[in-house]
């Protein structure tokens, strides 16, 4: 019914369009490549996780900088002699 051709026979255009998926699941080389591309895809998932936390942690930083102004209207940590914006 279908025609299959050895890999062998293949030209080089054919081999790599057909072990697209081998290579993206990872089996293309057994075991340990499987186990590279499951850590692989961990780390890419947690990249826009820790993304989150750093700039979260980095917008509380300057809200509470913001907020340090002092009575007489100069910030009161990093710039002594700097008037505040507000």
């Amino acid at each position: 019914m279908f025609h299959q051709r050895r890999q062998e026979d293949k030209t080089l255009g054919a081999k790599w369009r057909n072990s697209n998926y081998a290579i993206h699941t990872g089996s293309i080389y057994g075991l340990p490549t499987k186990l590279l591309a499951t850590l692989a895809a961990l780390f890419l998932a947690s990249l826009p996780v820790t993304g989150f936390l750093i700039w979260k942690g980095r917008n509380k930083k300057t809200r509470s900088s913001e907020n340090s102004v002092t009575l007489t209207g100069y910030t009161s940590n990093k710039y002594p002699y700097r008037k505040s914006s507000r």
